[in-house]
C-alpha cells in the first residue's frame, strides 16, 4: 500500500507573480536572433530559386551578333590587303 502524498498548487515563495523569469536584455538579444535567422534563410531561399524562377539564358543570340561581328572584321581586312 502506497502513502498518499499531498501537493501543494501554491507556487513556491522563491517566485514572485508576475516576475520575468530572464531579465528583458536577454529576450530582445533572443528575439533578435531568431529574426536575423529568419532573414538569412527567406535570403538564401529566395537567392536559391531565383535561377529557376527567370527564363533559360539562350546564348544562340550573342552567337550569331560574333558571327556577323567576325565576318564584317574578315571583310574589313580583306579589303586591307
Amino acid at each position: 500500500m502506497q502513502k498518499k502524498v499531498k501537493r501543494s498548487l501554491k507556487r513556491p515563495k522563491k517566485m514572485k507573480l508576475g516576475q520575468p523569469t530572464l531579465p528583458l536584455p536577454t529576450w530582445i538579444v533572443f528575439w533578435s536572433l531568431v529574426f536575423c535567422t529568419m532573414i538569412m534563410i527567406v535570403a538564401t531561399f529566395t537567392t536559391a530559386i531565383t535561377p529557376f524562377m527567370e527564363p533559360a539564358y539562350d546564348p544562340s543570340a550573342d552567337i550569331s551578333d560574333l558571327r556577323m561581328e567576325l565576318d564584317r572584321t574578315v571583310t574589313a581586312l580583306g579589303l586591307i590587303e
